[in-house]
């Protein structure tokens, strides 16, 4: 499984082939919906008001360390591809998948 987790990286900026993968942000919202999906698939997943409950108390001191992280990263943003770019793997992608259904 491949969860791409982006820390403050739009997904306008992600390129292929992670683009391909169901990636979420590194916030709240998106953090607290990797957790609950991937407790899902559990043989014996923890109920949800616990994973909430756990997370309320957790989530505080990992936004520190994503920060903190962020604020410390000496890596320069990535530069954004020009439309032309996004619309070439766009018609790629659709040519590939209208070749992958030629052959069904």
């Amino acid at each position: 499984m491949v969860i791409p987790y982006r820390i403050d990286l739009p997904l306008a900026e992600i390129a292929a082939p992670l683009t391909r993968f169901q990636g979420v942000d590194a916030d709240l919202k998106g953090t607290l919906g990797l957790v609950k999906s991937l407790n899902s698939t559990l043989r014996e997943p923890i109920p949800d008001e616990r994973i909430t409950a756990l997370f309320d108390v957790f989530w505080p001191l990992l936004e520190s360390n994503l920060s903190a992280a962020l604020a410390t990263s000496t890596s320069e943003r990535p530069t954004r591809h020009p439309t032309e770019e996004y619309l070439e793997e766009i018609l790629g992608l659709l040519r590939g998948s209208k070749a992958a259904q030629s052959f069904e």
